[in-house]
């Protein structure tokens, strides 16, 4: 997602610069395949099938579904395959992949908004909530609707505005990535496979905890 849009707006509009006037460029591979034309080759621009907040859930959850259980067809977004359940509002929702018998085998959630995500955290602290992997984004509607995308006109409401952004995200062709011919000759040339040592040190990361330290406030020299 790219969360500059409004900057990239404003900084076209004050350099008098028309998006409909600027010449074609060739595509990236890693973004484009190549489709025959009865006039020929043309590029195609692809997204990724994780458009908007909740697509790393919706991948996550597909990848682990075949990779664990054997599990293929899952589709949160069309809800196949899973349970998705509102929890507080429509920025806390439960997704639940289960098993022919209804037990649950993953539970994941996708949270936005400061305050769900309060609240979660404060679940989870008193063990109230236990999930495989939790999404949260900051930005109530998560990313789509984020303080750097365009602004709606004032014709528009924020709620339509945003399913109008979230729809044309939707709307470009998408690929996944273990689908993706670059990304394959990369792990093929310099990172082994996934998971190897090689792609852990270049793509993964790692986080801890920082204590809280107990300093009295009238004892600091400023």
């Amino acid at each position: 997602m790219h969360n500059d849009a409004g900057e990239l707006d404003k900084l076209l509009q004050e350099k008098s610069v028309s998006l409909d006037t600027c010449p074609e460029m060739p595509l990236a591979n890693v973004f484009a395949k190549w489709r025959g034309l009865p006039s020929g080759q043309e590029q195609e621009l692809l997204g990724s099938f994780d458009h908007g907040s909740g697509g790393y859930l919706e991948y996550i959850m597909r990848y682990a579904a075949r990779a664990l259980y054997g599990l293929d067809h899952v589709d949160v977004a069309a809800e196949q395959g899973v349970t998705i359940r509102t929890v507080r509002n429509a920025d806390y929702r439960e997704v639940t992949l289960q098993d022919a018998q209804g037990a649950p085998l993953l539970r994941f959630a996708a949270v936005y908004g400061f305050r769900n995500i309060q609240n979660l955290v404060r679940k989870m602290k008193t063990g109230r909530a236990q999930y495989h992997y939790v999404e949260v984004m900051a930005c109530p509607s998560g990313c789509v609707n984020g303080g750097g995308q365009l602004r709606p006109p004032e014709s528009i409401a924020a709620k339509e505005w945003f399913a109008r952004v979230d729809a044309l995200y939707r709307a470009v062709p998408g690929q996944w990535p273990e689908e993706n011919a670059d990304v394959a000759h990369v792990y093929a040339h310099w990172l082994g496979e996934p998971g190897s040592a090689a792609a852990r040190k270049a793509l993964h990361t790692s986080y801890r905890a920082i204590e809280e330290a107990n300093v009295n406030p009238l004892a600091v020299k400023w």
